[in-house]
Parts: C-alpha cells; structure tokens; sequence
C-alpha cells in the first residue's frame, strides 16, 4: 500500500498485514488522543472491534499498542476483542491469553448469531465450559440484542426473547449484561432502557439483596421437568449446593423439580413476580425424597410451578 492510499474500511483495517507506516501513523495519533482522556479513569473497558471479523493480527497489534501506552503511564487496562462469532471470540482469547483480559460473548444475545430458548443458554454453558480451562475470566455481554415482540428484524429476535437473555446471562454466570440501543433509522435491533427493561433491571437487584450470587454457579442439572411426556419447558438455576438456589421462569406455565442436592429437610421459598417487582410471602418447604432418603439412586425433590404465565423468580434458602 503506497502512502495516502486508504481508500475504505478494507484498506482501514489492512494498514497493520501491510505495513502502512504513514496510514499507522495516523492511526496512531487517533488512539494517542483518546487514551489521553481515558487513561484518566479507572472505569472503561477497551474492546478493539466491534462484531469483528477481521484478522487476529489487527485485534492483536492494537491491543498491545494500548497496553503499551497504558504502561508508559503507569496504568492497568482490560482490553477485549468482540468478534461476530462468539466462539471466536472465546477461541481468540485461549490463543493469546497474555493481551486480550477478558470476552465479550455478545453475538450469542441475537437470532442469527447465537440462539433463542434452551439453545442460547446451551450455548453459553459450551462457550463457558470452554473458558472454564483457563480459570476464572470474565465472560461480558455488552449487547443484547431483541427488539418489540413482531418486529422486522429477524436477526435480532423479540424483546421478549431479550429479557430472557438478559436473566440467562446473569443466571449463567457472565459478568456483564447490557441491553442493546433502541431502534435506529427503522432498525430495531435493541431495546435500549424501555419500561420492560428498566423493570427486569430493578427485579435482578431486588434477587441481588438476597442471593449471593459470587457464591453461585449454573447448575441446570438440578432441574427435571414435573410432566409426564416429554417437554421443552425453560427454567434455569444458579446455585450455591446447600445455601441458596434461584431459578428463572420465562414466560409460560412451568412445572419442575429442584433437587437440592444435599440432605436437607426444609427450605424457605419466595417467588419474584417480575412484572409487578413484588415478593410473595416466604413459606417452608419441605423436601420429598424418590425411592428412600438413603437408597440407591434417591432423589430430592422440591416441585415448583409457577402460578401464571408471567415471568417469575423462584429463590430457596436452606434452613434445615
């Protein structure tokens, strides 16, 4: 590339496999003036591309490039690098450990490039399970994408299907979850901080005052649906074994089984009614056991159903 070529984004993001030295240089200068600023503070995050697609030498020279500025000023940063594929994202990642801090798995949160239903959650507890070999490294959703139920955008998928995303995503246990902007020039990609969002954002805190959630971990394997024919019905647990379960109900009348998975006598139970931000009043339950509390192959068994269709929180406490 001769100087004074760039011509559009291909060459934009060409100027590091080709040695653009004058085009770098500008480059340069741009990321020079916004780390003066940024540096400044202690709470920005830095991801290289957004929904890229490009080379990992690109992501990786910039990454190293603030990194080295940061240095120079006696800064510690997080850097990330979203790709349109969130198993790239992951795979980029476990190939340079030692300059990228953390994911962004965000394009699991769509249609076309993730999943909806069960399917986005087993795609979050693989990409999770991937990482896992790593030890802890935080898993970020800086978009989730879902618009007005009916909508145009079938890459995006319903508003519905974003706020189960969103308690899935926290439930799954990521470390970030961010709705996506509302709709730009008739694209409804997001629903940005609507009424329907700002109300799951207020019930996740209200679970947040009583579920410790740094202790939990995802653990579906709890769960077997209360049916007898087989059945799709969503329902999903984070859980620390023998202190605190909570469990997410989409949408739907739902009827499971929780396993507490310790031999314990008695929890204390409270429903999260998500559209009205109220508690119902705490109750004990007491745990069945299938086939003998000390047999071969026993079972726990604490039967939730959730009272309509509405979305619902179930939290348990063991007290016995």
């Amino acid at each position: 590339m001769q100087p004074g070529t760039l011509k559009d984004s291909r060459d934009f993001f060409a100027t590091v496999n080709n040695n653009a030295q004058t085009e770098l240089s500008f480059q340069k200068k741009f990321i020079d003036k916004l780390l003066s600023v940024t540096l400044k503070y202690d709470n920005v995050l830095y991801n290289i591309n957004n929904e890229s697609s490009e080379e990992g030498d690109w992501e990786n020279y910039w990454a190293l490039y603030l990194k080295e500025l940061a240095n120079k000023s006696l800064k510690r940063i997080y850097i990330t690098n979203m790709q349109l594929s969130a198993a790239n994202a992951i795979r980029h990642y476990m190939t340079y450990p030692a300059i990228f801090d953390f994911v962004d798995i965000s394009q699991n949160n769509q249609d076309s490039k993730g999943g909806r239903g069960k399917a986005h959650w087993d795609n979050l507890m693989f990409l999770r399970e991937k990482i896992a070999s790593f030890g802890p490294v935080p898993l970020n959703n800086v978009m989730i994408y879902g618009a007005t139920d009916g909508g145009s955008n079938y890459s995006a998928g319903s508003e519905t299907e974003a706020m189960d995303r969103f308690w899935r995503d926290i439930i799954g246990g990521c470390a970030s979850a961010r709705f996506h902007r509302p709709s730009v020039h008739n694209k409804p990609w997001g629903s940005g901080l609507n009424e329907r969002v700002q109300t799951n954002l207020k019930v996740m805190n209200m679970l947040l005052e009583k579920l410790d959630i740094v202790s939990c971990t995802p653990h579906n394997d709890l769960l077997s649906p209360n049916v007898s024919v087989p059945s799709t019905m969503e329902a999903y647990v984070t859980a620390n074994i023998g202190q605190q379960y909570a469990i997410y109900f989409p949408q739907g009348r739902y009827t499971v089984d929780l396993d507490p998975w310790v031999f314990a006598d008695k929890l204390k139970l409270q429903l999260l009614d998500i559209n009205s931000l109220k508690w119902t009043e705490p109750e004990i339950v007491e745990v069945t056991w299938k086939g003998g509390k000390h047999d071969w192959g026993f079972q726990g068994i604490i039967s939730l159903e959730t009272p309509s269709n509405k979305q619902y929180v179930a939290f348990l406490e063991v007290i016995e």
